[in-house]
């Protein structure tokens, strides 16, 4: 289980927050854009939440 405020920077991380239904927030520039939710699948480039996506480059995600 990850704890609050953790980053989601490799992979894995991705792969274990999708795994246990982890909710995640999603910032940019520092600034919370959306309050997410749990990944429903991530690929290279994007992370896919609620059924919208966000480009892996341009964010960063963090457990809620």
């Amino acid at each position: 289980m990850l704890k609050s405020n953790t980053p989601l920077l490799h992979p894995a991380d991705f792969d274990n927050a999708m795994f246990f239904g982890t909710n995640i927030e999603v910032f940019q520039n520092g600034e919370p854009i959306d309050r997410g939710g749990q990944i429903e699948k991530h690929t290279e480039d994007c992370v896919y939440i609620n059924g919208g996506f966000f480009i892996k480059e341009n964010c960063d995600f963090k457990v809620r």
